[in-house]
């Protein structure tokens, strides 16, 4: 493949009964039994559109009857392949799906209002002192969001996940491509980020720099 593969899908037409049900059908036990362990309607209706999204990135890729295992800090992957990785994401009404031949993490998030203590506590200084040289609150959320898709797709895509504390690492998103600095996983990391409209942005981190752009594939 030599490339990373971004999907998009909402979640919002879940709340269609049939199509819901016809969905759920067709998800793998396992999938059913992680919907069926959710309490809220929204959350099942992710947990049900991440499956079906992560069914038809892994389809694309060749991968028609995958099976499951988890790495050392717990993150998903394919059990018995190293040529095929993939992350998922969900915020809000949105689930991103990221496949490459090489390790990927991958992240989106909703805009929303944000509280910039949170930023000072978790974030590097150099990385809060990006929020705070836009002039506008409005610009402040963004950069707020730029910042923490570009962490998370980071810190997902070492694997490590939340083992890797947010202020053990620096990404400056004033730079194109973005940068990290860290320590923790040596070699090159390559970022890309998406803003696919309707109050959400979108990051992707890997060893491959060849990204083909985010594809939206509707749920049905």
């Amino acid at each position: 493949m030599a490339e990373t593969r971004l999907y998009l899908a909402d979640a919002a037409p879940l709340a269609d009964a049939a199509l819901f049900r016809d969905l759920y059908l067709r998800a793998t036990p396992a999938r059913r039994a992680k919907v069926d362990g959710y309490r809220f309607p929204k959350d099942k209706r992710l947990s049900l559109a991440a499956g079906a999204l992560l069914r038809h990135a892994l389809a694309e890729a060749g991968v028609l009857d995958p099976a499951f295992t988890r790495g050392p800090q717990g993150k998903p992957m394919l059990a018995g392949r190293n040529d095929v990785h993939f992350n998922l994401s969900h915020a809000g009404q949105r689930v991103l799906c990221a496949v490459s031949d090489q390790p990927v993490g991958c992240d989106v998030e909703q805009i929303t209002d944000i509280e910039l203590e949170v930023a000072r506590r978790f974030f590097t200084p150099a990385e809060y002192a990006c929020i705070l040289a836009e002039a506008e609150p409005q610009g402040q959320q963004r950069m707020f969001f730029r910042l923490w898709t570009l962490k998370e797709s980071f810190m997902k895509a070492t694997g490590l996940g939340m083992a890797l504390p947010l202020d053990a690492f620096s990404v400056d998103p004033a730079v194109r491509p973005v940068t990290v600095k860290q320590k923790v996983c040596p070699g090159d990391w390559h970022f890309q980020e998406y803003d696919p409209g309707d109050g959400y942005l979108c990051a992707v981190c890997g060893r491959t720099p060849r990204v083909t752009g985010i594809k939206t594939v509707p749920l049905r």
